[in-house]
């Protein structure tokens, strides 16, 4: 009793001052342009309020967050001890470490002066380190070993390309309801960020800031108008909240006002939370699995996802998601034990909180309904399973139509052009059934062909497409069916519902494209990305793919192999199609 009221101690001071530094910072990120009281200033004070006293004090009464919070403090303790129990293996990792970019500095200096090339050096040589350095531990620490790569070559990627918005797919987009989100406290908008927002299209089609001139004047200019916080009329939506994705972005901006970094480490801080947030998920997504881990890591370090996390995009966020509640989903279908209710309970949030921006996805939820009855431990428990479950799908169907019910004259994507209408194409789509279901069918046998996945997996959109494409499917295939080889096989049922899901998601995402971005009557799909496929191949390899036994395959160097090739093409592809012309 003694000992949990010190741990509560404990807990509830060190939790205070991590809050109270975290409202500081919250609390110098505003600048106001007129002193008195304010709804907005009042907001603000109750949050700080909120954050110091009630987060705190909630964390130590609630036992869940008190266990969540002793845990982390647990693994930091045995992180601790295990340093010191090796301290000599530690100091010699640690110098490493530390004088890698040194020496690669020196050596690269007389061959150019580009730093982004050293970096990338110094990046390729930091990945082949840390790759060596776990080569024991890639199965049993998998978790870990994606982490330290992902972040590596994720944080080399927006160190190195442009920071500006214009450097994938609608980020511009993205960037500006990520503002939105950061400045719903006070509402201003400094005339730097408005314009980065306004010049996107000099980024993608003029290659601003690509070469080293351009660059350096453009963030100088950026920079020194955002110290002057210098105010402008937005624009804007008033919305504050577009999406739950587009939270750790905000979190960035907001941490680096408060920590009056420059405009383009605003931008830099900004991306890399949003890099960290899909690192984190991502990696409890593989702790979590029993099987699977390897091939977990491979997907998550698609090059196009982690170009994608490094940038303003919300693609990443249900990604992510998506595979920690598949890694639940598959523990409870390859388990002989009964399935406690915590485990779907966690599984259904997840989906929720990960599919609810792009709620189309929520047909990658078929094969739950698939799972063996003997997992259960009475007809009770397999009800509420399944209530949990209706009550997820409705809850996510409900968030894209309701809008377009509420939407009389037919929601429609503007970038599709003047001759898109979406209540003229669903009439068009129910008076066409058969002509609209064979032009569906055959985009789909194009959309999903092996040829035309160059933009699936290296795909680094407006920089251009990578190579080493089916090198990297290879790897993805091959990891695929040797890394599932378990005694519990996955119902045939699971394997069926989930190849199908694959086909019925991406002809859903076609079909939602066909009414909101293309012509009316068009015989083709406009608008169809190639990654949007990325979170339908969750189900897909980790259930459809039968596994093989491959008792000869030395899991741990397959792990270190196939995580090297898939982030060394990456940093191969940044440089060529980006750094090489700074």
């Amino acid at each position: 009793m003694i000992s949990k009221i010190v741990n509560n101690k404990k807990n509830y001071i060190l939790m205070l001052i991590i809050m109270s530094v975290a409202m500081f910072l919250f609390y110098r990120s505003f600048y106001w342009q007129q002193s008195g009281f304010s709804k907005r200033k009042l907001l603000e004070a109750v949050i700080i309020i909120f954050g110091v006293v009630v987060v705190p004090a909630a964390i130590v009464c609630i036992n869940p967050l008190n266990n969540i919070v002793s845990n982390i403090f647990v693994k930091f303790k045995q992180l601790f001890t295990l340093i010191k129990e090796n301290k000599k293996k530690t100091v010699v990792y640690v110098v490493i470490i530390v004088l890698i970019y040194p020496i690669v500095y020196l050596v690269m200096h007389g061959f150019t002066d580009n730093k982004y090339t050293i970096l990338a050096v110094a990046t390729v040589c930091y990945v082949l380190f840390f790759l060596y350095a776990l080569r024991n531990y890639a199965v049993k620490r998998t978790e870990i070993l994606f982490a330290i790569v992902a972040l590596l070559i994720g944080t080399f990627q927006i160190s190195t390309i442009p920071l500006l918005p214009g450097m994938s797919a609608d980020d511009e987009a993205h960037y500006e309801r990520t503002l939105v989100l950061a400045n719903v406290f006070n509402g201003i908008y400094y005339e730097a960020e408005v314009k980065a927002f306004e010049n996107y299209a000099s980024v993608i089609l003029e290659h601003d800031t690509y070469d080293k001139e351009s660059r350096n004047e453009r963030y100088e200019e950026y920079n020194k108008l955002y110290a002057e916080k210098s105010v402008i009329n937005h624009g804007f939506g008033e919305r504050g909240v577009w999406s739950v994705a587009y939270v750790p972005s905000a979190i960035g901006i907001i941490l680096a006002k408060g920590l009056s970094l420059s405009f383009t480490n605003t931008l830099f801080l900004s991306k890399f939370i949003n890099l960290l947030t899909y690192v984190i998920v991502c990696y409890f997504a593989i702790k979590n699995i029993k099987s699977g881990k390897v091939l977990m890591s491979v997907l998550c370090l698609i090059p196009t996802l982690i170009y994608l996390a490094g940038n303003f995009s919300y693609d990443t966020w249900v990604f992510a998601f998506m595979m920690l509640g598949f890694s639940f989903f598959a523990n409870m279908v390859r388990t002989e034990r009964k399935i406690e209710n915590k485990e779907f309970i966690a599984m259904n949030i997840c989906f929720l909180i990960g599919i609810l921006p792009k709620a189309i996805y929520v047909f990658a939820l078929i094969p739950l309904l698939f799972i063996p009855r003997t997992r259960f431990k009475a007809r009770k428990q397999r009800a509420l399973y399944y209530v949990f479950i209706v009550v997820t799908v409705l809850l996510l169907m409900a968030s894209f139509l309701i809008p377009l019910l509420l939407n009389t004259g037919g929601a429609s994507d503007v970038r599709g052009g003047a001759d898109v209408n979406s209540a003229g194409q669903i009439q068009y789509i129910l008076a066409n059934k058969g002509e609209f279901v064979k032009n569906l069918g055959a985009f789909l046998n194009s959309f999903l062909s092996l040829d035309k996945q160059n933009a699936l997996v290296q795909y680094y959109e407006y920089l251009g497409k990578g190579q080493f494409t089916v090198l990297t499917i290879v790897v993805i295939a091959i990891v695929a069916f040797v890394d599932k080889a378990e005694r519990v096989k996955d119902a045939i049922a699971v394997r069926v519902s989930s190849f199908i899901t694959f086909i019925i998601c991406n002809a859903m995402v076609a079909v939602s494209m066909y009414i909101i971005f293309t012509a009316v009557a068009s015989e083709s799909v406009a608008g169809c990305q190639n990654r949007y496929i990325l979170p339908t191949l969750i189900p897909l390899c980790l259930f459809a793919i039968p596994g093989i036994k491959a008792e000869r395959i030395d899991k741990n160097r397959l792990a270190i192999v196939s995580i090297a090739i898939i982030s060394l093409t990456f940093i191969f592809n940044i440089y060529y199609l980006s750094i090489i012309y700074y």
